[in-house]
């Protein structure tokens, strides 16, 4: 889906990402380097905050994809 989709809108894409992928070696560094929007989910007042960076993107021209895949629960 991603290459694909990379390919139908252009270079201007980003895909809002978990914190959590900040973390891992390489791959997270490469994200910061391209400009990923993070999103804290744990935290409601930094996730605000978060989105309204995404917005500002968003404003300047930057295309954001959302993917709400969901956190499974503990129970299942």
């Amino acid at each position: 889906d991603i290459p694909v989709s990379i390919l139908a809108v252009g270079n201007t894409v980003r895909m809002l990402a978990k914190i959590e992928l900040k973390r891992i070696p390489l791959f997270g560094q490469a994200m910061l380097a391209a400009e990923f929007p993070f999103i804290d989910r744990y935290h409601r007042e930094q996730a605000l905050k978060d989105l309204e960076v995404v917005k500002q993107r968003m404003m300047s021209g930057l295309v954001i994809w959302i993917a709400p895949e969901g956190t499974r629960s503990k129970n299942g």
